[in-house]
């Protein structure tokens, strides 16, 4: 079993949703699966220029050459994908959502009827199977996770996969149940890499941790009235 973690917070490994996916990470290691991991941050990936080369011209392989090179020989050889994102603005970070556009040499630009609905052909040379999300939000409530969660899983169902579930964690690691979450987000893992899925069960445990709206406001608040002193090296754009 190989999974990929596709970390597209700019945080990278220091941030709640890069502690939530490498908690997850361990469990599946824990199950005897292969986990790399790629921060969306530290690739130079551009956005797909619409070309339709990678379906015509030269089948699979993208016209522009940067390192989704990389990334996309990457998601050819997992068996399970985990897209790693805070919520920004209702979806997945921009970087991140520059590397999923530009997975489409994966597929085939012929298309069938599957279930009623158009869709594209997957490429054999793809052994991806299930893709999975883990993201953390600022905001306490359970539906601003609503629309990532509902793009993730058209993703999954349009590249003909198996969607295995999300942990959405409201309020980041704004909690004194720190360790509680971490726990269920290993033991997601390992039961992510032994039967495809997420029980429903460590879905639901990502919630009833975080602090209450009104602490969570008086935090956000407070942070953004005083921030923290900013080190030169932060200020230097990735």
């Amino acid at each position: 079993m190989q999974a990929l973690v596709l970390n597209g917070s700019p945080h990278r490994a220091r941030g709640p949703t890069g502690q939530l996916a490498a908690a997850l990470a361990s469990g599946m290691v824990d199950a005897g699966a292969s986990v790399e991991t790629v921060n969306a941050y530290d690739v130079n990936v551009g956005g797909c220029l619409g070309c339709f080369t990678c379906w015509t011209h030269t089948p699979g392989v993208c016209a522009a050459r940067d390192d989704m090179d990389k990334v996309i020989a990457s998601v050819k050889q997992a068996d399970i994908l985990i897209l790693a994102t805070p919520v920004y603005c209702d979806g997945m970070t921009g970087r991140l959502k520059l590397i999923v556009d530009r997975m489409i040499p994966i597929v085939h630009g012929a298309t069938e009827l599957r279930d009623g609905h158009m869709r594209h052909l997957r490429r054999a040379s793809t052994k991806l199977q299930t893709i999975a999300l883990v993201s953390a939000c600022g905001f306490v409530e359970r539906d601003n996770f609503d629309p990532l969660i509902s793009h993730v899983q058209g993703f999954a169902k349009h590249m003909g996969c198996v969607y295995a579930g999300g942990l959405t964690l409201p309020g980041g690691l704004i909690s004194s149940h720190v360790e509680t979450i971490r726990q269920a987000a290993r033991e997601a893992g390992t039961e992510l890499a032994r039967s495809g899925v997420i029980p429903p069960r460590l879905q639901e445990a990502m919630f009833g941790h975080s602090c209450t709206q009104a602490d969570a406001v008086e935090t956000l608040n407070r942070y953004c009235d005083n921030p923290p002193a900013w080190p030169a090296a932060e200020k230097q754009r990735p």
